[in-house]
């Protein structure tokens, strides 16, 4: 028997949280869009103990937990992996909704800040 793997993963929630029965508990499915622009997708089960902060498509989370590695068929035919990790600890930054983020314009004879 193949013993369990644990890995981190942080980045955004990529669309509203869904919340599900398991084990007769309350869970919370969110999907995590890793960094960069070939980030992939990580579905992540947040238990009961760890939901002391109500989580949101644009929160910045970085999880622990055991990893599952899955594989489907596409509505295209095509073979897949799933990537699904049970949280075992959470950190969540929460995200700033656009309409609320100040713009910032620097006039030219500004020097950058970077």
């Amino acid at each position: 028997m193949a013993e369990a793997q644990y890995v981190s993963a942080e980045g955004f929630i990529q669309f509203p949280p869904q919340e599900r029965d398991a084990n007769g508990q309350k869970v919370v499915d969110v999907t995590l869009k890793t960094p960069g622009t070939d980030g992939i997708l990580i579905r992540v089960t947040v238990w009961p103990e760890l939901q002391s902060v109500e989580l949101e498509k644009g929160d910045w989370i970085a999880v622990d937990g055991k990893l599952n590695i899955g594989s489907f068929v596409g509505k295209d035919k095509v073979a897949r992996q799933s990537v699904q990790i049970s949280a075992s600890s959470l950190a969540v930054v929460k995200g700033v909704p656009r309409a609320d983020r100040a713009v910032v314009n620097v006039d030219s004879d500004q020097k950058p800040l970077f």
